[in-house]
């Protein structure tokens, strides 16, 4: 076996995992301030207008929902689907301000019959933050502030089926340059477009994450990604997921336990021209476990 190709599929079996990461930071900042206000569920999008947009398919590149921004750097793309929903994510810098690049996005979109849904993705009710004194035309200050900092920085965008956020940040370490992040789903929501990644009640009524199913393809690899959560200690989680993998006739060819407390377990599997990837951590919360297993295969 070819340790150089292994030690390459080890890699990208990994960076599969990093897309997990770039998404829930990406819909950390979408979900941001949305029930931060009101406590209140965002209202769905509506359903009229234009036509749904088609998801893309996992199997082969689509063309991108959005326009490219003409003064940005390269742009990093991927394509995957969680759980059954299509997303796409990309993000990349410029020297441009925060303000030029969301009013060029509201901008093209509409022009494209996108709607925007900033206001309501982030339950911002401008008509029911008013002084309680005084002009009855005055916003809250302390409303104004929140309102300035999520219209400023973030643009949510519905069109049918899909919704879009744009997300802008500042970069403190690199004067002038913005990092930008856009992430569409295949959910006409905000609460649709979160929902594999909000926890949800286990049996005992706790609040657990759910597990996830990414699937993503790049040349000619099929690369899927599997994460529960198991009620047992990582160890014990390791060598129960090893045991049904072995069963499943993948072979260990590489196998490491933790060297200190609090790190993970993890191991590398063959079996026949597919290849794959188990990693095993402490869950969060310090109970149980979260058990990641990538499996790279042929494209079909």
């Amino acid at each position: 076996m070819n340790i150089k190709a292994i030690a390459g599929v080890a890699g990208r079996a990994i960076l599969s995992c990093l897309v997990l990461w770039l998404l829930s930071v990406c819909l950390s900042i979408f979900l941001g301030s949305s029930f931060s206000l009101t406590g209140e569920e965002p209202a769905r999008a509506e359903q009229g207008g234009s036509p749904p947009v088609r998801g893309p398919s996992v199997a082969r590149s689509s063309p991108s929902l959005w326009p490219h921004f003409p003064a940005s750097s390269a742009v990093r793309r991927r394509e995957l689907g969680v759980n059954g929903v299509d997303y796409i994510t990309e993000n990349w810098e410029t020297c441009a301000s925060p303000a030029a690049v969301l009013e060029y996005y509201k901008c093209q979109m509409a022009a494209r019959g996108w709607r925007d849904v900033t206001e309501e993705s982030y339950n911002l009710k401008p008509e029911v933050h008013r002084e309680q004194s005084g002009d009855s035309g005055l916003q809250d200050p302390q409303f104004l502030e929140i309102y300035r900092k999520v219209t400023g920085s973030s643009l949510a965008l519905n069109r049918g089926a899909w919704s879009i956020h744009v997300a802008t940040e500042e970069r403190p370490d690199k004067a002038g340059w913005v990092q930008v992040t856009i992430c569409g789903a295949a959910a006409p929501s905000v609460k649709d477009f979160a929902g594999p990644w909000l926890p949800v009640p286990d049996a005992r009524g706790v609040m657990t994450p759910q597990g996830l199913n990414v699937v993503e393809e790049s040349g000619d690899q099929r690369y899927q990604t599997k994460i529960t959560y198991q009620q047992q200690d990582p160890a014990s989680a390791f060598r129960e997921a090893l045991l049904n993998l072995q069963k499943g006739n993948w072979r260990p060819m590489f196998a490491a336990s933790p060297k200190r407390a609090g790190q993970g377990h993890s191991a590398l599997l063959v079996r026949g021209d597919q290849y794959g990837s188990l990693a095993v951590t402490p869950s969060r919360n310090g109970q149980g476990a979260s058990v990641a297993w990538t499996e790279v295969s042929p494209a079909e």
